[in-house]
């Protein structure tokens, strides 16, 4: 079932036009993210107790998605990484 990655066009996009869109913004920076996030809860690929560490700009605010919860941010300078727990 590929529904979830029906709904943005950016596996489409080039990097660069993604990026555009990113700083015109007309674009959610967090899409992908929450691509991932969906992909991996869905289909349970995380062992419970296991750490996923997404890496993104500071205000840039990744959501978890269920069954995933935030165990951790850490900032560093303009980037933040973003743990999340099963």
């Amino acid at each position: 079932d590929i529904s979830e990655f029906c709904k943005t066009e950016t596996l489409s996009e080039t990097l660069t036009s993604y990026q555009q869109k990113i700083r015109e913004k007309k674009r959610n920076p967090t899409a992908l993210y929450e691509l991932a996030l969906k992909a991996i809860a869905r289909f349970g690929i995380l062992n419970p107790g296991g750490i996923i560490v997404c890496e993104h700009h500071k205000k840039v605010q990744v959501f978890p998605q269920n069954p995933l919860i935030i165990r951790s941010v850490h900032h560093y300078g303009d980037s933040c990484l973003t743990c999340f727990t099963r």
